[in-house]
């Protein structure tokens, strides 16, 4: 089981160095051929560096559980960034001029939405108590819900709702996960002996 994880790590910890190194080289080729809105390029190329820095800090002074999944977390989640802000810059390359650029904005919006959904998905399965579990399930659930609406948001109304549409969804997925939460906490108090 051991042995599993560390080279899951590892497998982990090379895709998202690749896929870094393909998003700062992507922004840095961008950025010598653009004359004009440079800052996004640089921002990015900044934004990644200071993940890497942040992902390498210790969080925790020796080597333990938490700050194995701390890096593991930041891993994970450098990949997801790196995933949109490579399909992002593809999107907007000199090389992609046949493609409709409402296209590229509908792809860009339905993959926004398809994270929310894997990071929803992941929250339920933290090991925790009962009442945190019932939580967890709760904001898993509806935020899963939110970020398929957001995607299906992109992928089916005209370009000119989707956006304001697929906000309103996940807006509306928070709230009744927020009410659902104090619902919960509520009825867990009046239980209490």
């Amino acid at each position: 089981m051991k042995i599993s994880t560390v080279k899951t790590d590892s497998v982990l910890f090379v895709v998202a160095c690749i896929l870094s190194v393909l998003v700062v080289l992507g922004c840095s080729v961008t950025l010598s051929q653009s004359s004009h809105l440079r800052w996004p390029y640089i921002i990015t190329i900044i934004l990644v560096l200071c993940a890497w820095m942040f992902r390498q800090m210790p969080f925790v002074s020796q080597k333990t559980m938490a700050a194995t999944r701390h890096q593991k977390n930041l891993t994970q989640a450098i990949i997801y960034a790196c995933i949109i802000l490579i399909v992002s810059l593809i999107l907007r390359s000199p090389w992609v001029t046949n493609l409709d650029l409402d296209f590229g904005n509908r792809i860009l919006g339905c993959l926004m939405g398809l994270m929310v959904c894997i990071f929803a998905n992941r929250v339920p399965k933290q090991i925790s108590s009962g009442f945190r579990l019932r939580i967890l399930r709760t904001v898993g659930w509806t935020l899963a819900l939110g970020g398929l609406g957001y995607a299906s948001a992109w992928l089916i109304l005209p370009l000119n709702y989707a956006n304001a549409i697929a906000l309103l969804l996940l807006i509306v997925c928070s709230v009744v996960a927020i009410l659902r939460i104090i619902y919960l906490r509520f009825s867990h108090r009046a239980a209490a002996p």
